[in-house]
């Protein structure tokens, strides 16, 4: 089945993603100043509502589910703070109960963690390039 994905990136531009049935896997050749327009450039290069994901036309069709339209997914707590020694800790909530997962970071490579991540998402949402198929 084919997955339409929705992206957002952190400057506010949106772009859609393709995966067809056997995998391979494109986007859009540009990057659009509103969530509509770029759904709307889907439907141009073969978004289909009968087919794949669909976009809920009432609130009876609406789906949690549906990666179309759901542009935030649900996600544990995350706490960041000092410990006494000066870390950097980042904690996320256990859904389970169980012990919280940890990450402890010296404080001296903070900056390398918060650059790393944003070159990481910036990666992930901009070099992005459309199949040539």
């Amino acid at each position: 089945m084919d997955e339409w994905r929705f992206l957002q990136s952190p400057s506010g531009y949106w772009l859609w993603q393709h995966t067809d049935g056997t995998g391979v896997q494109c986007v859009s050749e540009r990057y659009f100043d509103t969530r509509t327009d770029c759904i709307a450039d889907a439907f141009n290069h073969g978004f289909d509502t009968d087919r794949g994901t669909a976009m809920a036309e009432s609130k009876d069709d609406f789906s949690w589910s549906d990666d179309a339209l759901v542009v935030v997914k649900r996600v544990d707590a995350i706490a960041v703070y000092r410990n006494p020694q000066g870390d950097i800790v980042i904690r996320q909530e256990s859904r389970t109960g169980n012990d919280d997962n940890i990450v402890i970071v010296p404080g001296q490579y903070a900056y390398t963690l918060v650059e790393s991540i944003q070159r990481l998402v910036k990666g992930q949402l901009f070099s992005l390039s459309a199949d040539p198929r």
